[in-house]
C-alpha cells in the first residue's frame, strides 16, 4: 500500500497552491475558492468547502491536511481589556498570544518561536528552553483561532505586532510569508500598515527586512541606550551595539 505525505496546506500561498492544485486537475477558479475557505471564513475542515465538488473535497482530503490548534487556556484580565491566549499545537507544543484591547480597537500579539536564544534578563520566555521556529501556519492560526473568538463579538483584530514569543528575524522567512498571506487580496487583506515587527536588534534582520519592506512597522526593543547596561540585560547587544543600532 502506497502512502501519499499530506502537505500543510496552510503553508502555501496562493501562488504556490495554485501550482499544486493545477497538478491536480482542479480548475483555475478552485485555488480563489479553496484560498477563501482556508484563509478568509477560516475553515478548517475541508467537507465544509461547500462550493467544491465532492470529488474534489476528497482530494483535498487525501493530498492535504489542515494542522490543528487548541486553546489549552484563556485568561482574561480584570484590570484592563487584555486576554492571553495559551495554544496548544499538534506536537503539543505551548505557545501564547495576547489580545489587547483599547477603545474598541484591537491589537493580537503574536509568537514566531517555541522558546528563545536570546535569553534576554527581563522576558519570561528566556527562561523557557528553546525548541523551534513556528511554521507559517502556526503563525496564521493565532490569528484565525483569536479572531473567530472575536467574530463572536462582532469584533475585529485592528493590529498585529510580533512581539509574543521568540525573536521575529530569527524566524525571518516565516514571519515574513505568513505576513504576506494575510495581507493577500484574496485572503484577509490585512494592511501591511497595521503590521509591526518588533526585534531584540538583530542588524541583519532589520536590514533584510528595510531593503524588501517599505509600509509594514518596526519596532526595535531596546530597554536601555547605554550599552553596559544593555549588555547585561541583553546579550545580543554584545553583537550588535547601540551605536550599530543607530547607524
Amino acid at each position: 500500500m502506497i502512502t501519499i505525505e499530506k502537505t500543510n496546506i496552510l503553508n502555501l500561498n496562493y501562488e504556490n497552491l495554485e501550482k499544486i492544485l493545477m497538478t491536480l486537475d482542479f480548475k483555475k477558479y478552485n485555488t480563489k475558492q479553496v484560498f477563501d475557505w482556508l484563509h478568509n471564513k477560516m475553515e478548517v475542515n475541508f467537507e465544509n468547502f461547500s462550493n467544491i465538488s465532492k470529488n474534489n473535497q476528497n482530494i483535498l482530503k487525501n493530498h492535504f491536511y489542515i494542522p490543528n490548534i487548541n486553546v489549552k487556556d484563556h485568561q482574561i484580565s480584570s484590570n484592563d481589556d487584555t486576554e492571553k491566549f495559551l495554544f496548544e499545537l499538534e506536537d503539543s507544543s505551548l505557545i501564547e498570544s495576547v489580545l489587547i484591547g483599547h477603545k474598541d480597537r484591537y491589537t493580537l500579539c503574536v509568537s514566531s518561536q517555541i522558546g528563545c536564544l536570546l535569553a534576554c534578563d527581563f522576558c519570561a520566555t528566556a527562561m523557557m528552553k528553546y525548541e523551534r521556529n513556528l511554521d507559517v501556519s502556526e503563525i496564521l492560526l493565532q490569528f484565525y483561532s483569536v479572531q473567530k473568538y472575536l467574530n463572536n463579538k462582532n469584533k475585529k483584530i485592528d493590529n498585529i505586532v510580533f512581539m509574543g514569543m521568540g525573536e521575529p528575524f530569527l524566524n525571518f522567512d516565516n514571519v515574513i510569508e505568513s505576513l504576506n498571506i494575510l495581507n493577500f487580496s484574496k485572503g484577509q487583506n490585512f494592511s501591511k500598515r497595521n503590521f509591526t515587527i518588533s526585534t531584540c536588534g538583530i542588524i541583519s534582520g532589520i536590514e533584510k527586512f528595510t531593503e524588501n519592506e517599505n509600509q509594514v512597522n518596526l519596532a526595535i526593543s531596546l530597554h536601555s541606550v547605554n550599552d553596559k547596561i544593555r549588555n547585561k540585560i541583553m546579550p545580543i547587544n554584545k553583537k550588535w551595539n547601540i551605536k550599530m543600532l543607530t547607524n
